[in-house]
């Protein structure tokens, strides 16, 4: 009986971490970028991701960048394009 409950458990913490307070299922991407040199274009990535509609959150550091939130990749690369600070996103 424990184990059955250590495996329930389990599921249910893995399943949880997957759903934001919507109940809306929730993708994480990673970006990576080149060409990043400074704090104030971290600082403006980042608000640019979260502005964008379905970002939940950001992580954004001078290599990359990880998303959760339901935005196709496309739109997420095109929102750190429009800011023209000459980084490289893939």
């Amino acid at each position: 009986m424990q184990g059955t409950l250590s495996v329930l458990d389990s599921f249910f913490c893995i399943s949880f971490a997957q759903v934001n307070r919507q109940g809306n299922v929730m993708a994480q991407q990673s970006l990576t970028f080149q060409g990043v040199k400074s704090v104030d274009q971290v600082n403006k990535i980042t608000t640019a991701l979260m502005m964008l509609d379905g970002v939940d959150s950001a992580e954004v550091g001078r290599h990359g960048a990880d998303v959760d939130g339901r935005v196709k990749r496309e739109t997420l690369i095109n929102a750190i394009d429009k800011l023209k600070l000459g980084v490289k996103v893939s």
